[in-house]
């Protein structure tokens, strides 16, 4: 292989693939980068064997052909160069072969390995795909990041520990939705274009993809058994998805509310990132919670702790302002606190609605007053009446 190419190409190319390999690997294809030139491109591939990062950049190829070099190293050398041309080259060797970059002022070698032997991921390999659908991979990238913190964290959670995109060709509209079994986030996106779809797709991974996703913009969407990918003009990505049963997440959702309570944003979030710190610093029990008693024209937040099997105590109190959706009626509820500070931290409204039925049991809806498509549902605590009330 040899072509020339320029430093700013690549520097751009490898901080996007070298977010998915590690040196420290036993893996040969988790450590190194996959080079391929041929018509005037050259191709850069990485994986993590979960992730397949491809990207191509403008090349002057005079001999076609790919190598594997180490992805650190190569990002180390070209990260430190001018902007200038870079004479990329493979050189035969007594033990094998080495990789040649050349560049006005110097050079130097890394060790290489044959292209052809570099694993292809075994997914994207076997993977018929489906025809592309042009999706605005931006909106679907800033759902994607409203909904993930409702996702489970423990990677071995299943399809609890991802995100779901779910599309019935009856309807227009992709659902974007994350649940760990206690909580659920959706967004709901208009497209008209996409077929059927029923997938969920690991958090881990799609960390590495969603800066992708806003900064190429729109993309074509791709997908068959297990793997989902996005193909741009020069980027393409590519990650695992599973396919098992999704809980139905529909069936939770009341259609109707006894209570609509409007409230701003940074004050409630605000005051529960204050009581969050007073709740984490009592010892005495790992039983807490932060009750809303709304009133007509107040809500009382309430940092609570359980003292034994009567009740629970208050430690903390704040008084906001709210405003009504629904006639103004008094009211209970107890909530996690955790649970209420991930919502409030990614909305950007100024006001939020809390939906409530009359039974504090049932299950709690937030929406960003502007912002009607994206819903977060929360279970309830059990309802004990604090000792200073």
């Amino acid at each position: 292989m040899i072509c020339e190419v320029a430093s700013g190409a690549i520097r751009s190319a490898l901080n996007i693939l070298t977010s998915v390999t590690n040196p420290r690997s036993f893996s040969v294809k988790a450590r190194n980068i996959l080079l391929t030139a041929r018509d005037g491109r050259l191709r850069m591939c990485s994986t993590d064997s979960y992730v397949w990062l491809q990207y191509d950049v403008d090349a002057s190829v005079q001999e076609s052909g790919s190598v594997a070099v180490p992805a650190r190293e190569f990002q180390a050398i070209v990260n430190n160069l001018p902007d200038t041309t870079l004479r990329l080259q493979t050189q035969s060797i007594k033990y094998g072969s080495q990789f040649l970059i050349e560049f006005v002022t110097g050079k130097y070698w890394l060790p290489a390995s044959d292209g052809d032997a570099f694993p292809m991921w075994g997914m994207l390999e076997s993977a018929e795909m489906t025809e592309d659908y042009e999706v605005d991979t931006a909106a679907l990238a800033r759902a994607i990041r409203k909904v993930m913190f409702a996702a489970l964290r423990d990677p071995t959670g299943g399809v609890y520990a991802g995100v779901h995109l779910r599309k019935d060709v009856t309807t227009s509209t992709l659902d974007v939705v994350a649940t760990d079994a206690y909580r659920v986030a959706k967004v709901t996106l208009q497209d008209k274009e996409l077929p059927n779809l029923a997938l969920t797709i690991p958090s881990r991974d799609l960390k590495y993809a969603l800066p992708l996703l806003e900064k190429f913009s729109p993309m074509a969407m791709v997908c068959k058994a297990t793997v989902v990918g996005w193909r741009g003009d020069t980027c393409e990505i590519y990650l695992r998805a599973w396919r098992g049963d999704y809980p139905p997440y529909h069936k939770v959702i009341p259609s109707g509310w006894a209570h609509e309570v409007v409230v701003n944003k940074d004050e409630m979030l605000t005051a529960l990132r204050r009581m969050r710190n007073v709740l984490k610093t009592d010892m005495r029990t790992t039983s807490q919670r932060v009750e809303l008693h709304a009133r007509e024209y107040d809500l009382t937040i309430s940092a609570q702790i359980m003292i034994d099997e009567t009740g629970y105590e208050s430690v903390g109190e704040e008084y906001l302002k709210i405003g009504w959706h629904s006639e103004p009626s008094e009211f209970r509820v107890a909530l996690q606190c955790h649970f209420l500070l991930d919502f409030f931290n990614v909305v950007r409204d100024t006001q939020v609605v809390l939906c409530l039925q009359d039974d504090p049991h049932k299950p709690v809806l937030l929406y960003p007053a502007s912002d009607p498509a994206f819903v977060y549902l929360v279970m309830p605590l059990r309802s004990v009446v604090s000792q200073k009330d």
